[in-house]
């Protein structure tokens, strides 16, 4: 089924983010989001720092999802989501997904992104590599939300060292597309499939697809490989990259 919300995936971090960011996520202000997190209560700093971000795009009315509270109730939170178009995963504690997924708000998560046309779910930084099927970490990769199938999502801030680290995943996770996120940057998917760029800086797009498997499995991280068949896409402002078929085009 061809999903009806939109998926906003930004790496923010300048104090001077661009106006046009928030107007993607949403040109009503006075709407709710309601921020899902592993982040306590207790941990107000980390608070306070999501807060101003969304405050710096211009909104004002925040809510909190405290998965790891251990007063959490998913029966609070339901009504919260079902009455908000927005919803943001701003989180770097990559257990947010298996936690969720745990959940029923999971479930009522994926239908709304699925059913709702003005429903959006936001990613910024490190959430946004959650939204992903599967997420890099130090160890290998372990499984994310899956919002966006068959694809790696990388808003690192570590430039060459971190698209390495992509490259390598994405060869022994060849059925998986991986997508590297530069600063200050926005992709934006449609109808589930359809990838667009917001920003200076274009996507990187690399395609393993067509790397035999048995070439993949003598492939050892940190070693230097000549890898055969790995494809390349520059995806700027303008263009759309088509995830079911791997083509750009240009608008």
């Amino acid at each position: 089924m061809v999903p009806k919300g939109r998926l906003i995936i930004a790496n923010i971090r300048s104090n001077q983010s661009k106006p046009e960011f928030s107007q993607f996520i949403s040109g009503n202000k006075p709407e709710r989001i309601e921020i899902i997190t592993t982040v306590l209560r207790s941990e107000a700093h980390l608070k306070n720092e999501y807060c101003s971000m969304l405050r710096k795009l211009g909104y004002e009315d925040i809510g909190f999802i405290h998965m790891l509270d251990i007063d959490f109730l998913e029966s609070d939170y339901r009504d919260r989501i079902i009455k908000t178009n927005l919803v943001c995963f701003m989180d770097g504690h990559f257990d947010i997904c298996h936690v969720l997924k745990c959940t029923s708000i999971w479930k009522l998560l994926y239908e709304k992104y699925l059913f709702y046309e003005n429903f959006k779910i936001i990613g910024i930084n490190k959430g946004a590599n959650c939204l992903a099927e599967i997420i890099m970490r130090k160890k290998g990769v372990s499984k994310g939300l899956g919002f966006v199938p068959h694809c790696i999502i990388d808003t690192s801030v570590s430039g060459n060292t971190s698209s390495k680290e992509l490259v390598y995943s994405t060869v022994i996770n060849n059925e998986c597309l991986g997508i590297r996120i530069p600063m200050e940057t926005l992709m934006i998917v449609e109808r589930g499939c359809d990838v667009h760029c917001m920003g200076d800086m274009p996507l990187l797009i690399f395609n393993a697809r067509s790397i035999e498997r048995n070439y993949i499995e003598k492939v050892k991280k940190g070693s230097s490989v000549y890898v055969k068949n790995l494809k390349g896409y520059i995806l700027s402002q303008g263009g759309t990259f088509n995830l079911h078929i791997d083509r750009v085009s240009v608008l």
